[in-house]
């Protein structure tokens, strides 16, 4: 929940996991500054994601401000890794970035990936 009274998580901040949320692709795109993509349709519920294909063939959503793009493709503009953490209620993550309602996080056994922000809250 954000608002005047609780304003939106920043990198760094604590954040505990409320709703489970389990990886969605088992391989996900994986892009280097400077890599070119195919960028393909917009997601219709996360419209800042764009459905792209990198340069090994792996697919999948990439926020848009992570790309340059230009028609029908775009260049990677930051590394980016499409992973997703599998979280449980109760779990406490560290805030990394965000981007179009998803938060990239760490846990405390080291993974890192992305969970929806609907699935976590500020931990204070």
């Amino acid at each position: 929940m954000t608002g005047p009274d609780h304003p939106a998580p920043q990198p760094g901040d604590s954040l505990r996991v409320v709703a489970a949320h389990h990886a969605s692709y088992g391989n996900p795109i994986s892009l280097r500054a400077g890599d070119r993509v195919i960028a393909g349709r917009r997601d219709t519920t996360w419209p800042e994601y764009l459905w792209c294909t990198g340069p090994d063939g792996r697919e999948g959503w990439v926020p848009e401000r992570f790309l340059s793009t230009e028609a029908g493709g775009g260049v990677a503009a930051h590394d980016y890794d499409a992973a997703e953490l599998t979280v449980e209620p109760g779990d406490l993550l560290g805030l990394i970035d965000q981007a179009g309602g998803w938060y990239l996080c760490a846990a405390r056994d080291g993974r890192r990936g992305w969970v929806p922000a609907g699935c976590v809250q500020p931990a204070g």
